[in-house]
C-alpha cells in the first residue's frame, strides 16, 4: 500500500517555551514546541488510513528572522515535526496493530 501524509500545524505542546528569540528593533519571539495532526491516505483510494499527533521538534533553535505584525514587537512560534519527529510517527503506523 503507498501511502502519503497530509500534516495540520497545531498548537504548542506545552506551555513551557523552547527559547525566546531577541531580534533588531526590540522584535521578540517566543518559541514552543508544536504539536500538529497527520492524516495518513491510501493513494490508490484516497481512503484515510489514520490520524497521528506529531510533536514538533524540541530543540529551541532561533531562526534567523521571524515575521510580525506592523505596530507589534512581539510573536509567537511553533516549532515543525523534524526527520526524528516523522520517523517515530510512521513507524507507529507500520510497526502497530492492524488498521481496518
Amino acid at each position: 500500500m503507498r501511502l502519503v501524509g497530509c500534516l495540520t500545524f497545531g498548537g504548542p505542546a506545552s506551555p513551557a517555551p523552547l527559547a525566546t528569540c531577541q531580534y533588531r528593533e526590540g522584535v521578540e519571539m517566543t518559541l514552543y514546541q508544536g504539536r500538529h495532526r497527520l492524516d495518513v491516505y491510501a493513494i490508490d483510494s484516497g481512503r484515510l488510513v489514520k490520524t497521528l499527533v506529531i510533536d514538533g521538534s524540541s530543540h529551541g533553535s532561533c531562526p534567523p528572522a521571524t515575521l510580525v505584525r506592523k505596530g507589534t514587537t512581539s510573536t509567537s512560534q511553533n516549532t515543525p515535526p523534524g526527520d526524528a519527529e516523522y520517523t517515530a510517527a510512521l513507524d507507529q503506523l507500520i510497526n502497530g496493530p492492524a488498521v481496518g
